[in-house]
């Protein structure tokens, strides 16, 4: 199954993006999704600062990585718009992380499952807290075989991780 990463509105001015906690386990998801080979898209929401620098430089030259600036709390038509000028792309599952999980990671959730029937997977810890429970509804709604809210373990420690993957170096343990 092809996965891609969405990375949402990491950007230096939303408070989020700088919580140590929520920082380093996008970090750790990012690695992941390097060792995998996977393509990675960031929404940056326009008039907000860029990515936060850490991001940019864990990201630097990797060819698969696609930054795009939104209008709109649900960037999933940002990533599905740019996918379909990369041609012969076809992902089925977005692993989406990063800030606000009430707001745009809860709507690029909802708008790849409903404009876009795709599946979604969130690891938990790589969004910051969640006041509304908006996310946990948008998830809930769909039911597991569409989306599913996991601890990130659970995510980046796939049979098809590179955690497992002969010949890639272990990653470091999230804390």
């Amino acid at each position: 199954m092809m996965q891609a990463l969405v990375v949402v509105d990491m950007q230096n001015g939303f408070a989020g993006a700088k919580e140590p906690e929520v920082k380093s386990a996008v970090k750790l998801v990012i690695d992941w999704a390097l060792g995998l080979k996977m393509p990675i898209f960031i929404l940056e929401y326009r008039d907000y600062e860029h990515t936060i620098r850490e991001l940019d430089y864990q990201l630097w030259n990797y060819d698969k990585a696609y930054y795009l600036r939104k209008t709109a709390d649900d960037g999933s038509s940002w990533v599905m718009k740019r996918m379909a000028q990369l041609r012969d792309m076809e992902v089925e599952e977005f692993v989406v992380c990063g800030v606000n999980r009430d707001a745009c990671v809860a709507a690029t959730v909802g708008g790849f499952i409903s404009e876009y029937s795709k599946k979604v997977v969130v690891p938990d810890e790589a969004t910051n807290g969640g006041w509304s429970g908006r996310l946990e509804n948008t998830i809930n709604n769909y039911g597991p075989d569409l989306a599913r809210l996991l601890p990130i373990k659970e995510v980046i420690g796939s049979p098809n991780s590179p955690l497992e993957t002969p010949g890639i170096p272990p990653f470091r343990e999230f804390m």
